[in-house]
């Protein structure tokens, strides 16, 4: 039996029609010319019509050949022998597969699949049918059961979730019920949305029955709120920037209603077709730790027009100040200066910090996970081994670190060189002349911060002594002295930056920690460990809850459950929680059921050569379809060289 994978192509025949047009217009007709005398005209022999008729006879064959070869290429034929026949008595399986994931819950698709299905269920008397239906995973399954009594109660439970689509654990599982079959049948009732079936390949038996019942629609509309970032402003305001995302091929006019406490604002958009726009949104008073929303009106797809999120401060990220265990005057002072500057309120608008101390001996219960900052205040050499893995992991994921000289500098800087953090060195002490801030690099993290010298006291505090610190090669010298002498290196670990300080904090040290310039200076260094949207959790519905830990490994849990299957606002100890519908559903985009059809069921003679077993048969080879599309690329390259030789032949 002759089947194709796109038979829709096939309409394509009748371009054939075209050349036998063309050639009927052109055929040559007789003219008649007038001429006052043809005594000096030389008589010819002209050709024979015959032959120039039998030649664009060939020509235009070979074409027409040609072109129906192209067109039956592209619809990907297959010769699929006859089954025998199934005796009365043989196991007949089907399996609906049933699509719950969120972008069935828009333009009617939940209720054109449950009339596809009925109309399925009537060519199925006396077949065992399940009923299995999925979103991330799969949702629910039932037993095999004589058709169609089973219907009523699958469909009525099928219905639409929030989750993302992902139909692979569905057609293994449903693939492995029709195993023992002698006959099975899998119907797949979906949208068919690019973003679920973009990774699905090779998973259903080419002598399974495979049948796509087709829900989506081509061409809709679709916009949808995909983010809300706020932020407080210096008078006590609240400005909120609304990304809205259009998702369809033309320009669409929403209305965007923001609403914060009992405040509320509307604004009209235009958004471009697959663009995002973002709104600014400002709010004379939002209530400290209330619920907000911003909101489309209603389209087609209602799950994305509606955006939860949470306003007021959010939670500060966390610094740690290390010390070493003996009482130091000076690692006291170093602690007590970096406190004042890292707790001091800011009106920039910029992450906030906690600051937790622990001494090097206690630093085996800390969990580094849960620190964003740490300051290594003299302690670099007090630390075990343990504690340099834990320091190195914290680098590699992100964080940022800063050692200040302690009592033993020198081995300090041997620990660090020999776990390969730093390979620098120290000769020495450095006091009285060149003993000032001569450059801060350009290029560097703290370049544009401290780019108009003269409006900043950076270069002006008093230095008593430092270190002489023989830089390594692969870290970048942030700050020099007026003697060029390195005073501050950054060196990078992984996703993380390590900064090493030629000197400590404190007075003894030199004025630094009293300037106006230290605040900003700690606070930039600190700001790269810190992401912009630092402090509220954002999900989307599926995403599993984040392990949140305290800064001595005990787990962050929240005062109620959370069900992170559908949008809602939450709290996790002092962590905000938002939860929203996911972006990836609220894409049109979708595939033909065709390629799906063709990406689930290839044959395994194009694959590999070999037929594979039936189930029921007893491991026996099946007789797979033949796949005629080598042939007519065969076909089509032989008329090709035809038509070339032919034409040179007649010189045409």
């Amino acid at each position: 039996m002759l089947t194709f994978a796109y038979p829709w192509l096939l309409w394509g025949l009748l371009a054939l029609a075209g050349p036998l047009v063309l050639h009927l217009l052109n055929r040559r007709r007789p003219r008649q010319l007038v001429f006052p005398s043809i005594r000096f005209l030389r008589r010819s022999q002209l050709p024979r019509e015959g032959r120039r008729r039998l030649r664009d006879l060939l020509l235009l064959l070979l074409r027409l050949l040609l072109l129906a070869a192209a067109v039956l290429l592209l619809a990907r034929p297959r010769w699929q022998a006859e089954a025998e026949p199934v005796p009365d008595n043989a196991a007949r399986h089907a399996v609906f597969v049933l699509d719950s994931s969120a972008s069935m819950g828009g333009w009617d698709k939940l209720p054109r699949g449950r009339e596809l299905v009925t109309e399925a269920l009537a060519d199925l008397s006396g077949w065992q049918v399940s009923f299995m239906s999925y979103a991330q995973g799969v949702l629910r399954e039932d037993p095999l059961a004589t058709a169609p009594g089973a219907h009523d109660a699958a469909m009525a439970a099928w219905s639409v979730t929030a989750l993302p689509g992902n139909p692979d654990p569905a057609l293994r599982r449903a693939v492995a019920l029709l195993a023992g079959a002698s006959t099975g049948r899998l119907y797949i009732v979906s949208d068919f949305q690019q973003g679920d079936w973009s990774r699905v390949y090779d998973l259903v038996p080419s002598e399974v029955g495979l049948h796509m019942l087709d829900v989506g629609r081509d061409g809709v509309e679709n916009a949808g709120v995909t983010m809300v970032r706020g932020v407080e402003l210096p008078n006590g305001s609240s400005r909120f920037l609304v990304t809205v995302r259009n998702f369809s091929n033309v320009t669409l006019k929403r209305t965007l209603t923001v609403r914060v406490g009992q405040e509320r604002q509307t604004k009209e958009l235009d958004v471009p077709p697959l663009r995002s726009q973002r709104v600014p949104v400002v709010f004379s008073a939002a209530p400290e730790g209330s619920q907000a929303v911003a909101e489309l009106d209603a389209d087609g797809y209602e799950l994305d027009d509606r955006y939860l999120f949470w306003v007021g401060r959010t939670p500060p990220a966390k610094a740690l100040v290390v010390l070493p265990p003996d009482d130091s005057a000076d690692s006291r002072l170093d602690d007590f200066f970096v406190r004042q500057a890292m707790l001091a309120e800011q009106d920039d608008g910029l992450a906030r910090f906690e600051v937790e101390t622990v001494t090097t001996d206690l630093l085996f219960g800390v969990d580094f996970k849960a620190v964003q900052v740490i300051f290594l205040l003299g302690s670099v050499e007090m630390l075990t081994v343990d504690d340099v893995d834990n320091l190195r992991a914290f680098l590699e994921r992100g964080g940022v670190a800063m050692a200040t000289p302690g009592r033993s500098p020198a081995l300090a800087m041997r620990a660090l060189r020999q776990t390969s953090l730093y390979s620098g060195q120290l000769q020495g002490m450095i006091n009285g002349e060149g003993l000032g801030i001569g450059k801060v690099e350009p290029d560097s993290v703290l370049g544009e911060l401290f780019a108009a010298g003269e409006e900043s006291d950076l270069y002006t505090f008093v230095i008593f002594r430092h270190h002489r610190l023989v830089p390594d090669p692969s870290a970048q010298t942030v700050i020099s002295s007026l003697a060029e002498q390195p005073l501050l290196q950054e060196k990078n670990v992984g996703a993380g930056r390590l900064y090493v300080f030629a000197m400590g904090f404190s007075p003894s040290w030199s004025d630094i920690a009293l300037s106006n310039s230290f605040l900003p200076l700690l606070r930039e260094l600190c700001l790269s460990a810190v992401p912009a949207d630092y402090g509220v959790l954002r999900l989307s519905c599926g995403d599993a809850l984040p392990q949140l830990t305290t800064l001595l490994g005990e787990a962050i849990a929240s005062s109620r459950p959370i069900d992170s299957s559908v949008p809602g606002l939450h709290r996790l100890g002092d962590w905000p929680l938002e939860i929203n519908a996911p972006v990836r559903e609220s894409m049109t985009e979708r595939r033909y059921a065709a390629d799906v059809r063709t990406a689930l069921q290839r044959d395994s003679a194009d694959a590999a050569g070999v037929g594979r077993a039936t189930p029921g048969s007893g491991g026996m080879p099946a007789r797979q379809p033949l796949a005629l599309w080598r042939w007519l690329a065969i076909v089509m390259a032989a008329v090709m060289l035809v038509e070339l030789l032919l034409r040179t032949a007649l010189k045409v």
